[in-house]
């Protein structure tokens, strides 16, 4: 389906692709392109990503008349283009939000020391604010709290009962 000569709308795409469960990193690059690549290619939308096909210009100049005039009006390929654009960003930006709060709610402390452990928990939650979610300090602490693990039980229960 190509953008420029089909009257595409986002809902055409919106149940065939998928979530994007991994974070694009330098050593999962094939994992990712395989969980994102062929949806997009069979809907013809590889070209967003990879930057081949190039946002059109907003208007476009069209003669009137004998005169040789010319008129400038809203380019309607643009405006395909741009709903297109959007609504893959906003998946990409769903699918990255979904996948950071799931990573909050299941860090775990485990092995590592209390310092690492809040630290890694605070990156998480840096991430999904810098993507638009809103996360109080509270809502971090808790998650923090509760992947402590059961040797820091007694002091999360402490912790919670004083300060409600």
């Amino acid at each position: 389906m190509d953008v420029h000569t089909s009257n595409f709308t986002t809902l055409d795409v919106l149940p065939a692709l998928p979530s994007i469960s991994v974070k694009l990193l330098e050593k999962n690059y094939s994992f990712w392109r395989s969980q994102i690549l062929l949806p997009l290619t069979s809907h013809g939308l590889e070209g967003f990503v990879s930057g081949e096909k190039e946002c059109p210009p907003m208007f476009v100049f069209e003669k009137l008349d004998e005169s040789g005039q010319s008129v400038k009006k809203p380019n309607p390929s643009y405006f395909s283009w741009k709903k297109v654009d959007q609504f893959l960003f906003q998946s990409v930006s769903k699918a990255r939000t979904l996948h950071l709060r799931n990573l909050l709610q299941t860090t775990k402390k485990k092995a590592c020391s209390v310092s690492e452990y809040v630290l890694k928990v605070t990156e998480l939650g840096d991430e999904l604010v810098a993507s638009g979610v809103n996360l109080t300090d509270e809502e971090l602490v808790l998650y923090i709290l509760d992947g402590l693990g059961p040797k820091y039980d007694a002091m999360v229960a402490n912790l919670v009962s004083t300060s409600s």
